[in-house]
């Protein structure tokens, strides 16, 4: 199928990416030359080009001559030229969430999605250990391997990562829960929600929570940080819950260079050596592995 993906942005190539790899023909347009974006996203662009992706920029009137389908991010204004002639065509225009369903049929294996304000990195990263150590081979994607994680994703997709492993471990800040928001997650973690990035969702904290909400929606288990509870307790009333000295699901109680974690009525205390802002996210992590 001929695509046509508008925009080279942070949504978009992503999706331009995984239509070619599946076999279509794609042309990525956008009213910017390759030399105004940063050098990181140039590469990537240039790396697009050779993998078989036309590239069109710098193109202030694109068309739709030829094209059968189309994907435009949500944040296109409807007043583009571009999306005028989208609206007014018979392409079939690609959502974000088909893209997720595409994605999540390309995943044969569980997702644990990890998100949060502050510290899904480094939870992603204590969960990846932990499944590392028990046994399994962990497909693991997050702002430690790029800093926009749905390419991460898309890249290890297209270099056969999903086939060759035991499980996926993706860190999904709030620009990848956008999307990628169809996906079918096993286990769902939530660290915290905080007044942060809210310029990105017109200043309103509601509309952040909401994006972050997403991830409880798409998941089977939904684990959150106690500090959530008011949040995530109206929208599921099974989910599960950690926190440090607070009677929940998941209790840490920090100790002489030691952590103890009580659960289902059992407990287990482990040397820890690590910062000390490392405790709840270390309690986070133990809470999906013992789910799991």
């Amino acid at each position: 199928m001929n695509y046509l993906v508008v925009g080279a942005g942070n949504a978009s190539r992503p999706v331009a990416r995984l239509l070619n790899h599946l076999g279509h023909d794609v042309i990525v347009t956008d009213l910017k030359e390759i030399t105004e974006f940063k050098t990181d996203v140039q590469r990537i662009l240039l790396q697009m080009e050779n993998e078989g992706i036309k590239l069109d920029l710098g193109n202030k009137n694109p068309n739709l001559d030829g094209i059968e389908a189309v994907y435009a991010p949500p944040t296109l204004p409807d007043s583009a030229p571009i999306a005028k002639l989208i609206k007014e065509s018979d392409a079939y225009v690609l959502t974000n969430e088909d893209f997720s369903r595409i994605v999540n049929d390309l995943i044969p294996v569980d997702i644990i999605g990890i998100t949060g304000t502050m510290g899904k990195t480094t939870t992603t990263f204590i969960t990846t250990s932990l499944f590392k150590q028990a046994g399994y081979k962990v497909w693991s994607c997050s702002s430690l391997v790029n800093n926009l994680v749905s390419e991460a994703i898309i890249d290890g997709i297209v270099k056969g990562k999903a086939d060759d492993c035991d499980i996926a471990i993706f860190e999904l800040p709030h620009g990848t829960i956008g999307l990628l928001n169809s996906l079918d997650i096993k286990i769902g973690l939530l660290t915290n929600i905080a007044e942060d990035h809210l310029s990105e969702f017109g200043g309103s904290l509601e509309r952040y929570q909401q994006r972050k909400l997403i991830l409880e929606r798409m998941s089977e288990t939904f684990i959150a940080n106690y500090s959530c509870f008011d949040i995530i307790n109206p929208q599921r009333n099974n989910a599960l819950y950690y926190a440090l000295d607070e009677n929940v699901d998941f209790k840490g109680t920090v100790g002489d260079e030691s952590l103890t974690i009580e659960y289902n009525g059992d407990k287990f205390t482990t040397p820890f050596h690590m910062m000390s802002y490392f405790f709840e996210n270390s309690v986070a992590a133990s809470a999906v592995a013992l789910t799991y």
